[in-house]
């Protein structure tokens, strides 16, 4: 299965894109701020994260990517992720593991420049 995902990946104007893989799915999740954010996602590669957060990070980003709504989002990830302070409302982001949170943008039905931030 990852094989095939890798396979449809593309690095365009500097943003990592995925695109539709062999079977057809159409993935949530667009584009991804580095490259680090797409191997976490992908599960590939070593980071700079502890296990359990590593974890938690692939289990929302896995989360978000199988929504096909942002209802769906909500449901899936427990709480609403535009219900954070400051965000515009194309913007989201939920938090996990205590000061780590899953930042991202909505645009026409579709997931944008996801990003893992540490607020330590």
């Amino acid at each position: 299965m990852w094989s095939s995902l890798l396979k449809s990946m593309a690095l365009i104007n500097s943003n990592l894109i995925l695109q539709k893989a062999p079977n057809n799915i159409d993935y949530m999740i667009k584009t991804f701020r580095n490259q680090e954010y797409k191997q976490i996602f992908e599960r590939i590669g070593s980071h700079d994260m502890a296990p359990e957060v590593l974890r938690a990070a692939q289990r929302k980003l896995a989360m978000l990517d199988a929504s096909d709504s942002r209802e769906d989002l909500s449901s899936a990830l427990g709480s609403d992720p535009n219900r954070v302070s400051g965000r515009k409302p194309k913007q989201g982001a939920q938090r996990f593991d205590d000061r780590w949170w899953l930042r991202f943008r909505w645009v026409e039905g579709a997931i944008y420049g996801v990003e893992i931030t540490n607020f330590a």
